[in-house]
């Protein structure tokens, strides 16, 4: 079984990592679309809280959580974790609606920690630019 930790999870693609959190087969490309598009939705969440350019996140079928280029500010799995949980209440929602609350309370936890990050961020530029 691979194991998305590390430098295993910069060099496989976005895409397949979420897919392998769906539990869809990383050769299974049927959903690829759907996905991609899921994931693009969650990287204009994502911009519009302060992580970066929608242009230098939007994701192709090849795009590598390395070539996002946001690990200064934010941990790769804390990403794959966010676009998981998104895009499975989009793609694949649960049935019931006390686990979708419990999706939607992990989800607003992620994106005070993303933002969290986003405002440490800036404050260490601030720092290095006197």
């Amino acid at each position: 079984m691979e194991k998305l930790g590390g430098s295993k999870l910069q060099n496989l693609t976005v895409v397949d990592s979420i897919k392998k959190l769906l539990g869809i087969d990383k050769d299974d490309d049927y959903f690829d679309v759907e996905i991609l598009a899921h994931i693009n939705t969650v990287m204009l969440n994502l911009s519009q809280i302060g992580l970066g350019d929608y242009d230098a996140l939007i994701c192709s079928e090849e795009t590598t959580w390395d070539s996002l280029n946001v690990e200064h500010i934010v941990n790769h799995k804390t990403l794959e974790t966010y676009i998981y949980l998104r895009v499975k209440l989009i793609f694949d929602p649960p049935q019931s609606s006390m686990v979708a609350d419990s999706f939607k309370s992990i989800i607003s936890e992620y994106e005070w920690r993303i933002n969290h990050e986003i405002e440490k961020s800036k404050y260490k530029e601030g720092d290095e630019d006197e």
